[in-house]
C-alpha cells in the first residue's frame, strides 16, 4: 500500500488528487460521511482501485450516490476481508416504507 495513493480520511481535494495521480488507489478504513459521495468516477484509464479494511457511509437524509466509480479499463477488487458497508440499516426502516424520510 503506498501511502500517498490511500484514501483513509474523507477529504474531497486530497481524493480528487489522488484519484488524478494514482494508478493504484487504496481505500483503506474510510468513513464517509453523511451526504457524501465518494467519487471514484474520474480515475486514470487502467487504474485499480482497492477497498481495504472497512468502507462506511454514515446515514444521510438525501437522496444521493454512496458511490460513484467509473474509468476505462479500471480493475476494482477488495483486499481479503475488506467490507463496503453502505449502513443499510439505516435506510430501511423494517416496515417497507420510508417513515416521511427520504430513503
Amino acid at each position: 500500500t503506498d501511502p500517498a495513493c490511500t484514501i483513509s480520511t474523507y477529504d474531497a481535494a486530497t481524493i480528487k488528487s489522488i484519484v488524478g495521480s494514482c494508478s493504484s488507489i487504496f481505500v483503506k478504513d474510510l468513513t464517509v460521511p453523511a451526504n457524501t459521495t465518494l467519487d471514484l468516477s474520474a480515475v486514470q484509464s487502467g487504474a485499480t482501485i482497492t477497498f481495504e479494511g472497512k468502507t462506511t457511509w454514515a446515514y444521510g437524509d438525501k437522496n444521493y450516490d454512496l458511490l460513484k466509480l467509473g474509468g476505462k479499463g479500471v480493475t476494482i477488487q477488495g483486499a481479503p476481508c475488506s467490507v463496503i458497508d453502505g449502513n443499510g440499516a439505516a435506510w430501511w426502516d423494517g416496515i417497507g416504507s420510508n417513515g416521511g424520510r427520504a430513503k
